[in-house]
């Protein structure tokens, strides 16, 4: 089945490069909004193999790439394409059912110097595209040529990237695997209270 899928999106590439070639860019991203929701199916398809396999980190993976194409398939298609609705709402049910909540995700912040437009290779913002957006069948992406520093690392409730997550914690250094050295704290010591005489 899967073979049979990836005929069907290869085939599919080719309608992409040739509607592109004829300049019909509107067919070209319905093409590709197309394609887009069959590599969803094909994401989830894997991730039930890769279950079946006890391989559950790979499935977690499988699962991002179907929920991202989905999401994807839908933002492309016109008048809210149900088949593409339907993949987006099947995908959450299956994420609450089949992997064990996970309350926090991995967040960056980096600072980056030059990013570059992929649809015109032009800095981005000199630029009319966006982010996200098809154009003749291909998604612009901002590509980052340069980070300067890394702000934080946080942990969120949504990421923008669910892959980041949190799998394992330890109190041990990860570099000698020793447990971290704790500062020996010097006992407090109790002020002495003087007992006040009564007076007769």
């Amino acid at each position: 089945m899967l073979a049979a899928y990836r005929f069907l999106i290869g085939t599919i590439e080719q309608a992409i490069v040739t509607a592109r070639s004829s300049h019909a860019d509107e067919a070209a991203n319905l093409w590709r909004a197309g394609q887009t929701l069959l590599k969803s199916v094909v994401a989830e398809l894997r991730m039930w193999i890769l279950l079946k396999e006890g391989d559950g980190d790979s499935a977690w993976r499988s699962f991002c790439d179907a929920e991202d194409y989905a999401v994807l398939a839908l933002r492309w298609s016109p008048d809210n394409f149900a088949p593409a609705r339907d993949q987006v709402e099947h995908l959450g049910l299956v994420e609450k059912v089949v992997f064990p909540e996970q309350p926090f995700f991995v967040s960056t912040t980096l600072i980056v110097g030059r990013e570059i437009c992929t649809i015109c290779e032009a800095d981005y913002g000199s630029c009319n595209h966006l982010v996200g957006e098809l154009y003749a069948g291909d998604m612009c992406v901002r590509r980052c040529e340069e980070i300067k520093d890394i702000l934080s690392i946080s942990l969120v409730k949504n990421p923008a990237d669910k892959r980041n997550r949190i799998r394992s914690a330890t109190d041990t250094d990860p570099l000698t695997g020793e447990p971290p050295k704790r500062p020996k704290i010097p006992p407090t010591k109790k002020p002495n209270k003087k007992k006040r005489r009564r007076r007769k």
